[in-house]
């Protein structure tokens, strides 16, 4: 097997490696694959967006270990943001703004915000939901 590309040290055991980034330890699989697992700590649209961009608690961004692991899983959140973004030419900030004011005034948890945009019942604006209809 060989060693994750990321880390400074590493440990095996049978189902998984372990690679520590200073104080950080994420589990891989025998395929090299890291576990992560998102924090549940997150409530806001900012906090996904930073989780998923920047990166939390000295962990990778979601999105680098999304590139890293060769998958394509695209959370719906960051994905409204990106649409709002795209089809409205709103900041990062802005296309935020407008994902918490609709949780937060339709008492949402970011959860159910990620369900309603998967399931195609909630769109951040009309001109993505004319796109996605298409």
């Amino acid at each position: 097997m060989s060693s994750p590309s990321i880390g400074l040290t590493t440990s095996n055991t049978t189902a998984t490696t372990t690679t520590t980034i200073a104080a950080v330890s994420l589990p891989f699989t025998n395929d090299g694959v890291a576990v992560y697992k998102m924090s549940r700590q997150v409530v806001t649209v900012y906090g996904l967006w930073d989780e998923w961009k920047i990166g939390r608690d000295g962990f990778l961004s979601v999105e680098e270990l999304e590139k890293k692991n060769g998958e394509e899983m695209i959370e719906s959140v960051i994905e409204a943001v990106e649409d709002l973004r795209r089809d409205l030419g709103l900041s990062v900030l802005s296309a935020i703004g407008v994902l918490q004011k609709a949780m937060n005034t339709r008492y949402w948890s970011l959860d159910r915000m990620g369900t309603e945009l998967q399931k195609g019942t909630y769109f951040p604006c009309q001109e993505t939901k004319r796109r996605k209809l298409q």
